[in-house]
């Protein structure tokens, strides 16, 4: 990684997938369309490279977007902020927070109040913005939508790709090294549905997730401890022959039975790269927040989707450039009384409307 003051500094990731990691958006309903459902769209990306013949071919590679890694980091950073703070999310679905409150939380959480209500988001100057940048890092790093004004990200996150040494010449020179590029074809990093074999193998993605058990219901004692309920006796044909027994079905285990993402999947074993690019004017504050949330992302371990049921494990590791949270955690210690009193309502945000009118110009 170069000098962080200097331009164009960067931070390599690189990341291998430990279960097969959803490749696919979840179809949204639409109405007037077929079953009313909108097609699945896969995130592809097409690149050039060399064929046998010296010329170039166009394939399309599956990607991890980088707008994808930002949201992940995005919302992980507010929830180890609000862990940090000692507050809880559910307090914030409650009817009776201020309307200031709700705009604030929704900001960190998406990134975006884009048409929200004019009367808590301000009409943006150098000075509003500089002072929203002072007073909430995590905005200034990642960037934000506020009203019919954007707070520009210090920021990029580039997609995480195939690491196949046939995509070298798309990688930084500086990386190309430390990103650790394998011999394959990335056409191979993912896999259709229409590739039967392969995708039968989705159906034991991880054997390592405990399977499930069905059990049956318990009724209680009358002294409060669990019974287990008495087996309900056969009944009697007319004939006065008793019934045979009936077999006990055994209980289907959706982690073995049936489980196979909607559309394709990259899978297991399948070594990913990406990188991150800074600007030069980062503060030491918003290096610590980009840090913080690497080490998050780092230590959840999760890309894409069905995270819930064991999709989308994965290791992944900063291979190019350190990572320093000190900054953040200095500034959030020194913030903390009024970081809580914005977020529960004794406070105003920083950026409501009448906040800013009486701020010197």
């Amino acid at each position: 990684m170069q000098d962080r003051n200097g331009i164009g500094s960067l931070i390599g990731l690189r990341a291998e997938a430990v279960t097969p990691i959803v490749h696919a958006k979840v179809p949204i309903r639409v109405e007037g369309t077929e079953n009313d459902l909108k097609p699945i769209e896969l995130a592809m990306r097409r690149e050039l490279v060399a064929n046998e013949n010296g010329g170039l071919t166009a394939i399309d590679i599956p990607i991890i977007t980088g707008n994808s890694q930002c949201g992940n980091i995005r919302r992980l950073l507010l929830s180890d902020l609000l862990a940090r703070l000692g507050l809880k999310r559910a307090m914030f679905g409650e009817r009776s927070i201020p309307d200031s409150v709700r705009v604030l939380y929704h900001t960190l959480f998406s990134g975006g109040t884009l048409g929200m209500d004019g009367k808590f988001i301000p009409e943006f100057t150098i000075e509003s913005e500089e002072i929203i940048r002072q007073q909430w890092p995590m905005l200034s790093l990642l960037g934000a939508s506020m009203g019919k004004s954007m707070l520009r990200s210090k920021v990029a996150f580039h997609d995480l790709i195939p690491a196949a040494m046939v995509l070298a010449k798309h990688v930084p020179s500086e990386l190309r090294q430390s990103l650790g590029l394998v011999d394959f074809d990335p056409t191979l990093a993912l896999v259709l549905p229409e590739d039967d074999a392969s995708y039968a193998g989705s159906r034991a993605f991880d054997r390592r997730v405990p399977a499930p058990v069905a059990s049956e219901p318990k009724k209680k004692k009358k002294d409060g401890a669990d019974e287990a309920p008495a087996p309900e006796p056969a009944a009697e044909p007319d004939n006065g022959v008793p019934a045979p027994a009936k077999e006990k079905e055994e209980p289907k285990n959706p982690y073995r039975e049936g489980i196979k993402p909607r559309t394709g999947y990259i899978p297991a074993g399948t070594p990913l790269m990406g990188w991150i690019e800074v600007d030069a004017d980062l503060t030491d504050v918003e290096f610590g927040v980009l840090s913080r949330g690497l080490e998050l992302l780092i230590a959840r371990g999760r890309l894409g989707g069905w995270g819930h049921i064991g999709f989308g494990r994965a290791q992944i590791e900063v291979v190019a450039g350190e990572l320093d949270s000190s900054a953040y955690s200095e500034w959030l210690d020194e913030n903390r009384d009024r970081l809580v009193a914005e977020l529960t309502g004794k406070e105003e945000p920083c950026w409501t409307t009448g906040l800013l009118d009486s701020l010197p110009r």
